[in-house]
């Protein structure tokens, strides 16, 4: 799963690995925008708790409802299969560089990827 990390911030790619590992130990075949939206969530030091907070979103509740909607995901087994990104992972991927560009921005941020997973993904993600 090649990715340019040139073009992304250290939060970002943290974040894009973190939920690779979380799509691989739920045993998915695809990574999904769920597991990365996830992934910006726990990220302590990271700025979407930081939006959550100033929404007014408990960030525990949308931690548990994007666990449980990761639980529901179809699961493989047996042998390890190729882990790869879903079409629309691979959409959220390309619309946080389009919101880096529309920005002026020189590296995807986390920022960007969230709000490229309110802006395009459909589920639970994005909900």
């Amino acid at each position: 799963m090649a990715f340019d990390t040139n073009r992304f911030t250290q939060k970002s790619q943290e974040a894009i690995i973190a939920a690779q590992n979380k799509a691989e130990r739920n045993h998915n075949s695809q990574v999904e925008p769920e597991h990365l939206l996830l992934a910006l969530c726990e990220q302590e030091e990271g700025v979407v708790p930081q939006i959550l907070n100033k929404l007014n979103m408990h960030r525990g509740s949308l931690i548990h409802k994007l666990e449980s909607s990761i639980n529901k995901l179809p699961r493989i087994t047996g042998a390890a299969a190729q882990l790869t990104y879903s079409q629309r992972m691979r959409t959220v991927l390309v619309n946080a560089h389009d919101q880096m560009e529309s920005f002026g921005d020189d590296y995807v941020s986390t920022e960007h990827l969230f709000l490229a997973i309110l802006e395009t993904a459909q589920g639970d993600a994005g909900s």
